[in-house]
């Protein structure tokens, strides 16, 4: 089977012989999924640099060219990012674009509260506006969401008949979407096909890169018009299956009946059959949703948008007359986390005031949410900010307070137009994103791309808060001679350190947190996961002498330890127990 060539003939083989996609490998088998999904040849990007005025640019070219057969779908990360596009296309020409409201299916901050605001509605229920919105004629710019746009290529995916709604659009992407989406399943059962009609449609064999157990589709058309006719909770996961990526099986019970599936997939933005794609964002191709559209064959290569450059102001594409840079890492050879920074709490404060009080000038402060509270508390007590100091309007210019005092800026306004005024930025935050969360449900094959996401999470969020307000003052007449970042950890400012690329002090702050060595950090590691084996291996004893067999979902539910970590020492876990009859006789 694995000489064969790949084509439609052996999709037919899969469908009336499910077992023969066991014969193919990951590869093989998404090659064969992926036959009848749209490919882009090439896609266009936009890279320059944060605050150059990218969506400035992107602005004009569609004041310029939008036309009714010529239609621009501009994508952008937030709904309040979407409405100020929408705002400032209307004041060039009123009517020139429509925005697609998205609020109803996806969280997103209230402008007048701060707050954030879950969704309405179910994501099936607002299909038919969507699809209505596209085939209205009325305005020829369309501003969406990536999540929008995400959904609107799961909809086409299944369904062909809009497709011709996207063909004469061209798409921009306003800074770069999630790399991938995932799903754990809640429990379900194999015979439950009546339930569940798509299990009629896939096959589990044997993952070749890591040994576990995969679903794979063997008629991928089959779960397509299932997917048309409803929205089912496993979307994410029939999505995956037509789409090649690989869908774990998690066993639940001894006798294999029981399982969740574990799935995750790349974007489909790039699946839409539409006439061209642009990335803008500051390191475009090195970013890894650009990385992994190529590593998965969805595009081939990335190009250069020359109109939209020809937009650009080109005093803002070097990081001219900014002055000097300073960056000041909080954490020394230990990566930031929520944990270390709130056991290191006074510490951490302490060489952040001390710091703040050397440079004497105002700054910009903001941290995840649970950090927020006790931060501001610490620096009211310190005389460094106010009560009433915070950041609500993204889009307005706050002028700076007299001496050593300080803004806060809420996580949900990070990276926005406000922060133009300061020299001084203060960013106390974690990457929500770990490598190792993917590894422990998709395995070591996936760890790379994981591993490139949360490294670009560690750099592009402070780098954005950074420069969105330095690199606000390039070119003027009026450019800061210095500019400081205080981050959490020597990881992000080295890494924006080279983002930038200019010299740049990069300086341990004098009362710098006192878990500054890497061997005092991978003792504490040492010692949780010697912990965590022997809470297992007591586990295993006490299910073995209750007469119970040892399953991860057994010793998940004896121990209370996470299924990601039970799986991660299983192996080794199970090689001891069975040595240890041996020994006793």
């Amino acid at each position: 089977m694995n000489n064969i060539t790949i084509n439609l003939s052996v999709l037919d083989v899969l469908k009336h012989s499910p077992k023969a996609v066991e014969a193919l490998t990951h590869d093989e088998h998404r090659t064969v999924i992926r036959d009848g999904i749209h490919k882009r040849s090439d896609a266009l990007a936009l890279d320059a640099l944060c605050g150059s005025g990218k969506t400035y640019a992107l602005i004009q070219l569609a004041n310029k060219q939008a036309n009714l057969e010529n239609r621009f779908i501009i994508c952008c990360k937030t709904i309040r990012l979407s409405r100020q596009i929408e705002k400032d296309i209307e004041t060039l020409q009123p009517g020139l674009c429509r925005r697609l409201d998205s609020s109803k299916f996806e969280a997103h901050t209230d402008p007048d509260s701060e707050q954030i605001v879950k969704p309405s509605k179910r994501r099936s229920s607002v299909i038919g506006e969507l699809i209505q919105a596209l085939r209205s004629a009325d305005a020829p710019v369309l501003i969406v969401t990536h999540k929008c746009l995400d959904l609107l290529a799961e909809i086409a995916l299944v369904n062909s008949d809009i497709d011709e709604l996207f063909k004469k659009a061209s798409v921009f992407i306003d800074e770069a979407p999630e790399s991938f989406i995932t799903q754990t399943t809640k429990p379900i059962c194999y015979e439950d096909k009546h339930i569940h009609p798509w299990l009629n449609y896939v096959h589990k064999c044997k993952d070749e890169a890591t040994g576990r157990d995969v679903l794979r589709a063997t008629d991928p058309e089959a779960i397509k018009k299932y997917l048309a006719g409803q929205e089912s909770r496993y979307q994410t996961v029939l999505v995956a299956l037509v789409t090649g990526h690989k869908v774990f099986v998690n066993h639940l019970d001894e006798d294999n009946h029981t399982y969740e599936l574990s799935a995750r997939r790349n974007s489909l933005i790039l699946t839409l059959p539409c006439r061209e794609v642009t990335l803008m964002a500051a390191g475009a191709k090195k970013t890894p949703f650009a990385r992994e559209m190529v590593r998965t064959g969805q595009v081939m290569k990335w190009g250069d948008n020359s109109a939209l450059m020809a937009e650009m102001n080109p005093d803002r594409l070097i990081h001219k007359n900014a002055g000097r840079f300073h960056v000041t890492p909080v954490l020394k050879n230990v990566r930031a986390s929520q944990r270390n920074l709130r056991e290191n709490f006074d510490d951490m404060m302490n060489g952040v005031i001390q710091e703040l009080n050397r440079i004497g000038k105002p700054f910009i402060i903001t941290s995840n949410v649970k950090l927020c509270d006790p931060i501001k508390l610490r620096l009211q007590s310190a005389g460094l900010l106010d009560a009433d100091n915070m950041i609500f309007d993204a889009e307005q210019t706050i002028t700076p307070p007299a001496g050593v005092k300080g803004i806060w800026c809420p996580p949900m306004v990070q990276g926005l137009n406000c922060f133009k005024e300061y020299q001084v930025f203060v960013f106390l935050c974690t990457v929500r994103f770990a490598a190792q969360d993917v590894e422990a449900y998709f395995g070591i094959d996936e760890r790379d791309i994981a591993q490139e996401v949360e490294d670009f999470s560690n750099i592009d969020a402070p780098y954005q808060f950074f420069m969105r307000g330095v690199g606000r003052k390039r070119g003027g007449t009026d450019d800061f001679a210095e500019s400081w970042l205080i981050c959490a950890d020597q990881f992000q400012a080295d890494a924006v350190k080279e983002y930038i690329g200019k010299e740049t002090d990069t300086y341990l702050m004098s009362s710098a947190v006192q878990v500054t060595e890497k061997e005092q950090d991978m003792t504490t590691q040492k010692a949780t996961v010697d912990a965590n084996k022997q809470k297992l291996q007591q586990g295993i004893d006490m299910l073995r002498l209750s007469g119970q067999k040892v399953t991860k979902a057994t010793l998940h539910k004896q121990t209370g330890i996470s299924r990601p970590t039970i799986n991660k020492y299983w192996d080794d876990l199970i090689a001891v127990s069975e040595q240890q009859p041996e020994q006793s006789k």
